[in-house]
């Protein structure tokens, strides 16, 4: 009895862990106003000033960045894919390696850079 328990109780948490979004996801805003600060620090290089992959290192990459101004290509992206490519890097989602991993950012900065980006789209191409 008391072996069964423990199985169940072991179930119960691992339908919970896997059932629930990663904590870094849950519930989770950005400010648009700092995500421009990092951008223009660490993005905008290749992903140009007004996000249509136009930046001046972009002229350089063999793939070039796509543009996060196309409302109608980024609304199908959601903020968590987002998230997960600044933070772990186009490689981590299958996309260009050439787009590094800005894992020394916080999770904060990141989810700011994510609604400075959904800015871009609603004013973009």
């Amino acid at each position: 009895m008391k072996g069964l328990r423990a199985f169940e109780l072991v179930v119960s948490i691992l339908l919970l862990v896997t059932a629930a979004p990663p904590a870094s996801f849950a519930g989770q805003e950005g400010n648009p106003k700092a995500g421009k600060k990092t951008y223009d620090l660490m993005c905008a290089r290749c992903h140009g000033s007004a996000g249509k992959g136009d930046g001046p290192v972009s002229r350089a990459l063999p793939t070039k960045p796509g543009s996060l101004a196309n409302g109608q290509h980024m609304k199908t992206l959601t903020d968590e894919y987002l998230f997960t490519v600044i933070k772990e890097g186009g490689a981590s989602v299958g996309k260009s390696p050439l787009m590094p991993a800005w894992g020394g950012l916080s999770d904060q900065d990141v989810w700011n850079v994510v609604a400075y980006i959904r800015s871009l789209a609603k004013s973009g191409e």
